[in-house]
């Protein structure tokens, strides 16, 4: 099943007609844009925000036809390629880092738990989801701010919740 949606996402295998659309073809054209960006501007990104202005310049030239030349995009629809364009490697490397040490913690709590945490499951499950989401999604601050609370709820959870070996003096 996993194989399946995942060639129809790419436009290939039996899923392809009910799954790839028009928006994600769109998609594909905007992380080459970003990609493109990244390669001109690996450094320091093209600026907050900047991804608009590059657009027309980083685009594919396939995205002339489709979506179109007077199309204008103002983020890449994945998080990890807006803030790479928008900040280049320093942005990006502490974004990964956040969000690896996010996935730290929910290993961590993982492998040491005993029972089943209801609390645990919905922000990690929540977490989770976000991250999925941040794959496809614009970097919209009503998006964003679950995100950054949840990423923070996740390792604050792991931290609160640690055996204490140290003795008080």
């Amino acid at each position: 099943g996993s194989l399946s949606l995942t060639l129809g996402i790419l436009d290939k295998g039996p899923l392809a007609e009910a799954i790839y659309k028009s928006s994600l073809q769109a998609r594909g054209f905007y992380w080459r844009g970003a990609i493109n960006m990244i390669i001109d501007n690996p450094f320091f990104g093209v600026g907050m925000d900047g991804f608009g202005d590059w657009y027309r310049r980083s685009r594919d030239i396939q995205a002339l036809t489709t979506p179109g030349v007077n199309t204008v995009v103002n983020a890449a629809h994945n998080v990890f390629l807006d803030l790479f364009a928008f900040g280049g490697w320093p942005l990006f490397l502490t974004y990964v880092a956040i969000v690896l040490l996010a996935g730290i913690s929910l290993i961590k709590v993982v492998l040491r738990s005993k029972k089943y945490d209801p609390i645990f499951v919905a922000i990690s499950v929540a977490w989770l989801g976000y991250q999925l989401q941040s794959l496809i999604s614009i970097n919209q601050i009503g998006l964003a701010i679950w995100g950054w609370v949840l990423t923070g709820a996740l390792i604050a959870y792991e931290r609160n919740t640690r055996n204490s070996n140290v003795e008080e003096i």
